[in-house]
């Protein structure tokens, strides 16, 4: 089934796409007046194609597809709009179609034809993880960037080697440009040298990959490269996967997603500082958030307050301001008999926004370590 999300100001006709999609077996997962309000909700949603109209206020549709697409590269663009003069340009952003309105039956077809060929060919080429565990090519993304061949460290001849193929691996089976390339790696760099220094890191990288047999691994094609891999594992793209397939926390997946969860070991690509892999990193960091948030609910709900205490601080190390997440870590404290504890998240949280950010705890929190402390 196709999971798809709808953009567009106008409500009747958001509407009327809606119920057109729904007639043609496309669930439709959530739909926005605007492409701010979808921004907000973007980590919070899984889908695979996204019907924007390209005319709106503040954050246009092409704005937004490129917005879609640095968070969630895999994803699907359909325009639709009214007018023609747009063509080029969302063409120009890989978009898998562009309608005209009013959108008739079989032209919507068509799209949702074209739409499930492409995710045909993308997942052809994503090997589940589980398939993937001796694979030659080990590629760590969490924290640190670092690649195992044969389960022997490689060795970069430079940082800007590395910094390549970690870049073209963000981009995996997605042609980018090499000017694309030039600007995010050797911003400020002559052109003529960087391209030099482009062309001579891929010629080192080419020979990396052939150690493994994959040599044809990075194609260039109309100033465009591509890395595509199949035999490899990535403690990333394995976390995405997991997270992709258990759309709920129940009984049957708990123990897969607490599993999966401890790969998170820190940011995507953290200590690495790439201003261009921001984007991706603040993606699985929300994701990550989601996730703790709906474990912590749903061990609160079966009861186990040490399981659900657990997540709560792990919730909290990840999102230290977050006030939701203190008290109801001082209501697990209290209802599990340690109210000790309780009153000491708070105080600690007190500390901490004081010195950080020179703030007071909200007035919801100091009623609610008030009650406590009096044993209310």
């Amino acid at each position: 089934m196709i999971r798809a999300i709808v953009v567009e100001d106008e409500e009747l006709s958001r509407q009327r796409l809606v119920r057109n999609l729904e007639e043609v077996d496309v669930t439709v997962v959530a739909s926005f007046s605007s492409g701010e309000k979808m921004m907000k909700e973007l980590a919070m949603i899984d889908f695979d194609v996204a019907f924007l109209d390209i005319e709106m206020p503040m954050i246009n549709g092409l704005e937004l597809s490129s917005e879609i697409q640095k968070w969630k590269p895999t994803v699907q663009i359909v325009f639709v709009t009214g007018y023609t003069d747009y063509a080029v340009a969302a063409f120009e952003q890989d978009t898998v179609d562009y309608i005209l309105k009013p959108i008739l039956r079989h032209r919507l077809e068509k799209t949702i034809a074209r739409v499930k060929k492409k995710l045909e060919q993308t997942n052809s080429l994503s090997v589940p993880p589980k398939v993937m565990e001796n694979a030659p090519l080990q590629i760590n993304c969490f924290h640190h960037f670092s690649v195992k061949i044969y389960n022997t460290p490689v060795k970069w001849k430079t940082l800007k080697v590395k910094e390549l193929f970690a870049y073209l691996f963000m981009h995996l089976n997605t042609p980018v440009h090499r000017d694309t390339i030039i600007d995010q790696l050797w911003t400020n760099h002559e052109y003529r040298k960087a391209k030099i220094q482009l062309h001579t890191s891929l010629t080192y990288l080419r020979k990396l990959l052939a150690t493994i047999g994959t040599e044809e691994s990075i194609t260039f094609s109309s100033q465009y490269y591509q890395l595509s891999l199949a035999n490899y594992q990535c403690d990333a793209d394995t976390f995405e996967h997991t997270l992709d397939t258990c759309h709920a926390v129940n009984h049957e997946t708990i123990n897969t997603i607490e599993k999966t969860l401890e790969l998170y070991t820190g940011g995507n690509l953290e200590q690495e500082g790439y201003e261009w892999a921001h984007a991706k990193a603040s993606y699985l960091h929300e994701r990550m958030i989601v996730q703790l948030d709906r474990l912590a609910s749903y061990f609160e709900e079966a009861g186990l307050s040490s399981s659900q205490i657990k997540y709560l601080h792990w919730l909290q190390r990840l999102s230290p301001y977050a006030e939701h997440v203190v008290q109801k870590l001082m209501i697990a404290y209290t209802k599990a008999g340690s109210r000790a504890k309780a009153l000491q998240v708070y105080e600690h949280f007190k500390a901490t926004i004081l010195n950080d950010i020179g703030l007071e705890p909200e007035e919801k929190t100091q009623r609610l370590y008030a009650r406590i402390q009096h044993g209310q």
